[in-house]
């Protein structure tokens, strides 16, 4: 479990990849996220539909490889 505290309050908490695919709450926050997690909403943004985020490298590429 991860919890995120902005100024000692709590604005989320919750298992890793539910906690990471809160992108836009993190990077307010100043907190980065896995490269995997950034390419993710990189690629979605641009119109990529992957169907659920991902935070380690081997989730992005099976996500990928799913698209082919």
């Amino acid at each position: 479990k991860i919890i995120v505290l902005d100024d000692g309050k709590v604005i989320t908490s919750g298992p890793p990849k539910e906690v990471f695919s809160k992108y836009e709450l993190l990077k307010k926050a100043g907190l980065s996220v896995p490269r995997a997690t950034r390419l993710y909403f990189m690629l979605k943004e641009n119109g990529i539909n992957i169907k659920q985020p991902t935070i380690t490298n081997e989730d992005l590429v099976n996500e990928l490889c799913q698209l082919l």
